[in-house]
């Protein structure tokens, strides 16, 4: 095995990282992890494929992906190509990547502006139907009600029996409003926020809720904060240059703190050290 492998499963050893952690988060197959380390090239896909291989082997470590291709094309016998011309490949790559994002993000929000216009149009419609209902009634309750005109025709004819009135009100009573039907709040499931605060430079991998949330290289005084609702599973790099706080306040890491280490974090405070 050359340098190449042999400088992936260092780098991965002293993150305390598994293969199999890396292939959850990868989507790789082990024995193609595993191929890489030990430079057995021959049953990888070959081409473009070992290429992406390396660089989110190397983008999980959190490691430069261009040096790697560019290691793994020395170790493969491959036409030699210079650091600085992979990293403009990749840039094109990603520039190319980010214009396709850019015109789904635009074609999305022509979509939602389309959505917008027509729920207002229909909110305005129904609004101006709302109050042309309700004027409606309103001026009918003006109008002299039936109930009104009896009594004043009773009033003109002598001993008219009031009781023949009743009916009448009866009739012309305005129908009561339909109770508003209450609608029931839904429990919000309770959270809690990981601080993680780099105090020098620390490689770390977070999973939150059991996925993968992600994994790169804090520099020092720099800090990441992660929300859960179960556990926050933390890969520490560098557990002496790390603090951890649970929703403002300090996590105290026990223990060995020179070498890497997995902890995990739950609404009440840490479960594993």
């Amino acid at each position: 095995m050359g340098s190449f492998g042999e400088k992936l499963r260092r780098e991965r050893e002293m993150r305390g990282v598994t293969l199999d952690e890396i292939a959850a988060a990868t989507k790789i197959g082990t024995r193609s992890l595993k191929a890489l380390e030990d430079e057995n090239f021959a049953i990888l896909p070959g081409g473009i494929f070992n290429k992406g291989f390396v660089r989110a082997y190397a983008r999980f470590l959190g490691l430069n992906e261009d040096e790697a291709v560019a290691d793994y094309q020395t170790a493969a016998n491959e036409q030699p190509v210079s650091v600085k011309q992979i990293a403009a490949q990749s840039a094109i790559a990603k520039a190319n990547r980010l214009a396709a994002q850019q015109r789904d993000e635009s074609n999305a929000l022509g979509g939602f502006v389309r959505a917008g216009v027509f729920l207002l149009v229909a909110a305005a419609l129904a609004y101006g139907g709302y109050r042309l209902y309700h004027r409606g009634f309103f001026k009918a309750l003006k109008r002299p009600s039936l109930h009104r005109q009896l009594k004043q025709q009773a009033a003109a004819i002598p001993n008219t029996p009031v009781s023949a009135q009743a009916p009448a009100q009866q009739e012309t009573q305005a129908p009561a409003p339909a109770a508003a039907t209450a609608v029931s709040s839904t429990a919000v499931p309770a959270e809690f926020t990981v601080g993680i605060k780099a105090t020098a430079t620390s490689w770390l991998s977070v999973t939150t809720d059991g996925k993968r949330s992600f994994q790169r290289t804090l520099q020092a005084n720099e800090q990441q904060d992660v929300t859960a609702k179960s556990e926050v599973k933390i890969v520490l790099g560098n557990p002496n240059g790390t603090e951890l706080s649970l929703n403002g306040r300090p996590l105290l890491l026990s223990g060995d703190l020179t070498r890497p280490r997995t902890v995990t974090v739950g609404a009440g405070g840490l479960v594993v050290q």
